[in-house]
């Protein structure tokens, strides 16, 4: 081998040799990823019957299907919330973990053991245990749980928070199992559109009287909503239907124990929805706060809860709620002639002045009444007067007196008084002094 073949297989040599330095340095290294595998928990949503989950130094919390519904027991036993316990059915049956461990001598480490995990039984219609599962006390981090099967000594992390499903968000070796986690606080339940009458009876001052009362009825082929009162302006159905959706969206603050007396044997409210020929009636009892004015409310179903004041004002209203928008039907098209009379002063005003009057007229299509004001009389004539003549219909003339620091008011040959608020009463009279 002469010189220069030296030379050429050495330079062959060092770019040999340079090339896998370069690869060693700009390869990286490759980590191993921890494995995930599935535990294969034989869990089916439909087949869940009952869940038992004891807990040491806790009562035990035993949830179970009725019917279509699921119950809580504990202390006392109420509808359980269906979506959170099928929702931990699932997540249970979708566990993946790492095993950590198939010694049972380690079971303390992970607070695992029979005498301290939480254990989660599932069984199916006639009792039968499917799957039983043990969750340790000890975490390694809120959202990372150490679980095995009762039959087994394989100890699996896997990345779930059992025990915010649990309802256990404090320390899991102190916190207890309460009811409140699984408990549906959701008051009514019903098809929006299957709804046929709606009825509200209250009590004050020890005599009942009926405050709503609304029917559908199907005139050619079309229904409508009809009220037995004497109402002065018209209904408005899609106000009904809106009313229906936020009672059918109401939720409690809590619920109660059924073994105490709330009052609902004298009612201060009921409510009556007719759902296809099913009665629903909803009791409103004693309060439970009178400063808070919470009160006391049994749902059809007979369970018992603690409503807040603002849910109480959904459910407790009148047939003004759903009065039509502009209900004195204003339209400087068809107006021939206005006259409003203050305590200082009288406007009349002809069709063109109308005409030149429009930020006026916009504010009386914002009447709104505010409630109505049953077996209230109101004197007449009042200090405060709106006529209106129309081209199309008979005149309307709305009548307005203040008493007892409410604006009361009627309109001609209605029986019917109702309230309105300040604004609605400013707008029609004190903003006189700017018609032009």
């Amino acid at each position: 081998m002469n010189k220069r073949q030296i030379i050429i297989l050495g330079i062959i040599f060092a770019l040999l040799l340079f090339t896998s330095i370069i690869k060693k340095i700009i390869t990286k290294p490759k980590i191993e990823e921890e494995e995930y595998l599935p535990l294969n928990i034989s869990l089916e949503a439909e087949k869940v019957y009952k869940i038992v989950i004891r807990k040491p130094k806790s009562k035990t919390l035993i949830l179970k299907r009725k019917d279509k519904d699921w119950i809580v027991f504990l202390d006392w036993q109420t509808q359980a919330n269906k979506k959170k316990i099928e929702r931990l059915i699932k997540e249970i049956s979708l566990l993946k973990g790492e095993l950590r461990s198939r010694s049972k001598e380690v079971f303390p480490d992970y607070g695992i053991s029979d005498e301290e995990a939480i254990q989660l039984s599932f069984f199916d219609k006639e009792e039968k245990k499917i799957e039983e599962i043990l969750v340790g006390i000890k975490k390694l981090a809120w959202n990372k749980c150490f679980v095995r099967k009762r039959d087994s000594s394989s100890v699996y992390l896997v990345e779930k928070n059992i025990f915010g499903l649990l309802g256990i968000y404090g320390s899991p070796q102190e916190s207890e199992l309460k009811i409140d986690n699984w408990v549906e606080r959701k008051i009514l339940n019903f098809e929006v559109d299957k709804i046929d009458s709606i009825k509200v009876v209250k009590k004050e001052k020890n005599k009942s009287f009926v405050t709503l009362t609304l029917k559908r009825v199907e005139e050619k082929k079309r229904k409508r909503w009809i009220t037995e009162e004497e109402i002065p302006f018209g209904l408005d159905a899609g106000k009904i239907k809106n009313h229906l959706k936020r009672l059918k969206n109401l939720y409690a603050l809590r619920v109660i124990e059924p073994d105490k007396e709330y009052g609902f044997d004298d009612p201060y409210l009921v409510l009556t929805l007719e759902e296809e020929g099913k009665i629903i009636k909803l009791l409103v009892a004693d309060y439970a706060n009178k400063e808070r004015e919470e009160r006391y409310i049994k749902n059809p179903k007979g369970y018992l809860f603690i409503i807040s004041k603002y849910t109480l004002k959904e459910i407790d209203v009148d047939v003004s709620k759903f009065f039509v928008n502009n209900p004195l039907k204003i339209d400087e098209k068809k107006i021939n002639r206005l006259i409003v009379k203050t305590l200082r002063k009288k406007v009349e005003l002809e069709k063109e002045k109308i005409k030149k009057n429009k930020d006026y007229l916009e504010k009386l299509k914002k009447f709104r009444v505010e409630k109505l004001a049953k077996n209230k009389r109101l004197k007449i004539p009042t200090p405060y007067y709106l006529e209106i003549t129309y081209t199309d219909k008979s005149p309307l003339t709305l009548y307005v007196r203040k008493e007892d620091g409410n604006w009361f008011a009627k309109l001609k040959d209605y029986p019917q008084v109702f309230i309105i608020n300040q604004d609605t009463f400013k707008n029609i009279f004190e903003d006189v002094n700017k018609i032009k």
